[in-house]
């Protein structure tokens, strides 16, 4: 039952609606019809019955005297008249006794009526109906007779009609299927154009489409409904195009403005890089030039004293010895005299030359301390090897034979060192590490020029050592 009810669920409208006005006509007619076949059979009955008490009726008068004289020839000529009831297949009068005095069974029917005794007035069978009726002669009872009514004919006759039903309604079941197929066209053709335009509305997002009205009934109210419902809808979607159009164009000269702007943007943040590059560069260099003696290309007075604070405040920190070597020209101001200032600043630039060529690693600085004096900062570096690296020094710049008439030391120019290598303190003076290297060059100059002077200070005890080539 539940798979059948859904397969007529899953049957199209149409088919629906067609079956169910043929199923309601058919069993419409076929209650119907069964209900006639019932009434005629019953009333069939009912006239065999009422036929069968009028013939018992006449018979019993008519036997009266063959029952009171016992007339057995009498009798069976009574009951041979029964040949001319096709439908009355046996009877029997009975005497008062209960002896049948007379039997009437029609050819081809076999068997005999039943005792008397055992006869009711009246009762069916499945075959047969039997009636019994008493026979009274001046009101008194003389006799019974008996007749049987076959109900094979009834029964033939229900069948044939039976088969004419069926006949019929196979009939009016076809006619019934062309004459809805017809009708339907009115009720299913409009609600397949509803589907329809439903389902491409849905399927192509056409709005514009209208549903047929075929007629002014109720799905012709739902046709125009739907037709109202899509015109608003349609109206609805042109003006969201319209305003996405608007939108749009808002969006691209937006875009565009924007873009243009970027643009200019882009130009003039390109320009101030390339305007903070070179205000950079300016920067450096003019740092460079703030921090570089012009004349030698080495550091300068700034640079020395900004490098040695710092330099010194980290080795009062990590405990590490730091070594300073100052240097001066000895007898320049004759060389000026006798050369001129032109040759003077030449040699001062080989000199610088000569010594930034000896203070090689990175954290080591030399610079022009002022006038002919130079300075070098040697981190990390002991008594040793400053003054190694200040022999070195010494040794190129007499290397360089830069003739000096008026020096009282050699025919060349020559220079004077001082050395000096200390522990460095917080509670320390970087002014005063220089004070000690400049009282060592002091020394120098004073034992004869042409000499290192050194002393290491990082030692309990400071030992001034000389060297001179």
């Amino acid at each position: 039952m539940k798979n059948l009810t859904v397969i007529i669920r899953n049957l199209p409208l149409k088919q629906k609606l067609l079956y169910s006005f043929m199923v309601a006509s058919i069993t419409s007619l076929a209650l119907a019809c069964l209900i006639f076949i019932l009434n005629d059979y019953l009333t069939g009955r009912t006239l065999l019955l009422n036929e069968g008490n009028a013939l018992a009726d006449t018979l019993g008068s008519t036997s009266t005297a063959a029952l009171a004289f016992e007339d057995k020839k009498t009798a069976h000529e009574i009951l041979q008249a029964l040949k001319a009831h096709p439908h009355i297949d046996m009877a029997a009068l009975y005497q008062k006794d209960g002896t049948d005095i007379a039997v009437y069974v029609r050819e081809g029917t076999t068997g005999r009526p039943s005792h008397v005794d055992s006869i009711k007035n009246r009762f069916f069978d499945q075959k047969n109906i039997h009636i019994s009726r008493p026979v009274s002669l001046d009101s008194e009872y003389i006799g019974r007779i008996y007749l049987r009514y076959d109900l094979s004919g009834l029964a033939s006759r229900q069948m044939r009609f039976i088969y004419l039903v069926l006949f019929v309604l196979v009939l009016v079941s076809c006619f019934t299927y062309l004459i809805a197929s017809f009708l339907m066209k009115f009720i299913s053709k409009p609600l397949k154009n509803l589907v329809d335009v439903a389902h491409a509305v849905s399927l192509n997002r056409d709005y514009s489409i209208r549903a047929e009205c075929f007629s002014p009934d109720e799905i012709g109210v739902l046709a125009d409904s739907v037709n109202d419902m899509l015109v608003q809808i349609q109206a609805r979607d042109i003006q969201l195009v319209q305003q996405q159009e608007q939108l749009e164009v808002q969006v691209a000269n937006r875009t565009h403005e924007l873009k243009t702007a970027n643009e200019h943007l882009t130009v003039e943040i390109a320009e101030r890089k390339l305007a903070e590059l070179a205000l950079d560069e300016s920067n450096r260099r003019l740092e460079a030039l703030s921090i570089t003696d012009a004349l030698t290309g080495i550091a300068n007075r700034r640079r020395f004293d900004e490098v040695l604070l710092q330099e010194h405040a980290r080795h009062a920190r990590s405990g590490g010895e730091l070594s300073l070597v100052m240097l001066d020209i000895d007898h320049f101001k004759e060389f000026n005299d006798c050369y001129g200032h032109v040759n003077g600043d030449e040699c001062l630039r080989q000199i610088g030359q000569v010594i930034a060529s000896s203070v090689t690693r990175i954290a080591d600085l030399a610079a022009r301390y002022g006038g002919e004096e130079f300075i070098c900062i040697l981190p990390e570096t002991d008594s040793e090897g400053a003054v190694a690296i200040a022999e070195k020094i010494r040794r190129d710049i007499l290397a360089l034979v830069i003739p000096h008439k008026g020096s009282k030391v050699a025919g060349y120019v020559t220079a004077s060192f001082g050395v000096i290598t200390v522990k460095c303190s917080a509670d320390g003076s970087a002014a005063y590490v220089v004070a000690q290297v400049d009282e060592l060059l002091y020394r120098a100059k004073f034992h004869g020029r042409n000499r290192v002077v050194s002393i290491d200070s990082s030692k309990a005890v400071d030992t001034a050592v000389e060297t001179s080539g």
